[in-house]
């Protein structure tokens, strides 16, 4: 059942990619949305680790960005677990939802558990995506994301959150990840000019 679950997932995954084209409006629409910040946030993990994470965007054209991300944690000083991830969103305003981006992502990632007694475990991969942010109030944004990674034994997760604009460049940002290994993340982003 687990197979078939992940399976399903990357099949609804492709579908979104397939269907992009006829759901978003012209690359000319206004975005709503910035995709140029920087991040920090605390993360934590079910798993016991808790640390931060630093994530970052910068948009390349008009619909699409650059994005990367570090997260380092650890578990009662025991094992260390970090996170390094490079990839490209696809950015998009959604032509029956004027008030919503879809957004494509992949990214290489590169991941590394380090234990007590200088045993060391590293793994790259791959994780894609499709997010959903919609603007509830000008300042209030709530956004869903469904993605896979094939780092370690592979996995889905489901991200909802939230982002609260203090001003105009200072947001505050929580989520939760529901996954094999579930994450609370809460952080402030700094939007670039």
């Amino acid at each position: 059942m687990h197979h078939f679950y992940k399976t399903s997932t990357i099949v609804a995954l492709l579908g979104c990619a397939l269907a992009t084209p006829a759901l978003a409006a012209k690359p000319a629409a206004a975005g709503l949305f910035s995709y140029n910040y920087v991040q920090l946030s605390y993360v934590d993990l079910d798993s016991g680790f808790d640390g931060f994470k630093v994530d970052g965007s910068l948009d390349l054209n008009p619909s699409l960005a650059l994005t990367a991300s570090y997260m380092s944690t650890d578990r009662k000083n025991s094992i260390d677990y970090d996170l390094f991830t490079l990839g490209l969103a696809h950015h998009q305003r959604l032509v029956d939802l004027p008030k919503a981006d879809l957004v494509l992502h992949g990214e290489f990632q590169r991941a590394s558990l380090d234990y007590a007694y200088n045993n060391h475990d590293t793994e790259t991969g791959i994780g894609f995506g499709a997010m959903l942010r919609y603007q509830v109030q000008k300042n209030f944004e709530t956004f869903g994301d469904l993605s896979y990674t094939s780092l370690y034994d592979n996995d889905v997760a489901l991200t909802l959150g939230l982002n609260l604009a203090l001003n105009q460049q200072i947001s505050l940002v929580g989520a939760i990840e529901m996954s094999d290994d579930d994450k609370l993340l809460l952080g402030v982003r700094v939007l670039l000019k």
